[in-house]
């Protein structure tokens, strides 16, 4: 994660506490733990195998703090974190072009660690008796789910021996990416301070990333074949429930 988001989220995490202590008693506040799946919507090719982009789902769990000073509009800080499910390495998962030429052994694969989200943006207020209904639109950040993959291709009836991988190159760093967040927050009020919580957001990146493929020969160490390609890594679908806990209710509301 680069460092100028860390610093970036403190400062807003910052400024938001610093304002809901000065905030009068008829301002709502939420704060909401909730866990759920991840699905990773990211589009492939057939020349691409799905695990280098994460087609696999991921566990997500989330803390969010919301304020509303005003009546129906407020503001979010959260944070997030996705823990990928395991990856397949059975090479008949794999789909590689011209797998039916080779014996495929030697898969290496680099998952990715558990990916931590920072959100942030505003939101709107609806609500009655029962239920509370908060859409909203953020914008975050996170590092890019893109994985690494090699193995070695033994050629049937033939002696020819290649070590291919798939990779994302960018300094030998996952990238950080930006990201917009359009989504809404469904609250059951179990009592007034309580709210059993659904929340479904959209994760759409902001940035593409560079996807490198290389093909090279064990025995001369030449490489025979490259490719590039620039794809979108970051869209997500998130459904989660939890717990939500809301403060600065008047008597009347």
């Amino acid at each position: 994660m680069n460092f100028k988001y860390l610093i970036l989220f403190t400062f807003l995490i910052s400024c938001v506490t610093a304002n809901a202590q000065k905030l009068h008693s008829g301002n709502i506040h939420y704060l909401t733990l909730s866990v759920g799946n991840d699905f990773n919507l990211s589009k492939t090719t057939p020349e691409i195998p799905s695990q280098i982009l994460h087609r696999k789902n991921f566990t997500g769990v989330s803390f969010k703090y919301s304020v509303f000073p005003l009546p129906k509009w407020g503001m979010f800080v959260e944070t997030a974190f996705s823990i990928p499910q395991s990856i397949s390495k059975d090479p008949s998962e794999l789909k590689l072009k011209d797998q039916e030429q080779y014996y495929v052994d030697d898969i290496w694969y680099d998952d990715v660690n558990d990916t931590f989200h920072m959100n942030f943006g505003i939101k709107y207020r609806i609500e009655n008796r029962h239920f509370s209904l908060l859409p909203y639109l953020g914008i975050g950040f996170s590092d890019a789910m893109v994985g690494y993959y090699s193995c070695r291709l033994k050629e049937k009836g033939g002696n020819s021996l290649y070590h291919i991988k798939y990779f994302s190159d960018d300094n030998n760093h996952l990238p950080t990416v930006g990201y917009i967040l359009p989504g809404a927050t469904l609250n059951y009020k179990i009592t007034k301070y309580l709210h059993l919580s659904l929340d479904i957001n959209y994760k759409q990146a902001l940035k593409k990333i560079d996807i490198e493929y290389q093909k090279k020969d064990m025995y001369t160490s030449d490489i025979v074949e490259e490719k590039h390609w620039r794809k979108f890594t970051g869209q997500h679908l998130s459904i989660k429930l939890g717990l939500s806990a809301a403060f600065g209710y008047r008597k009347n509301q």
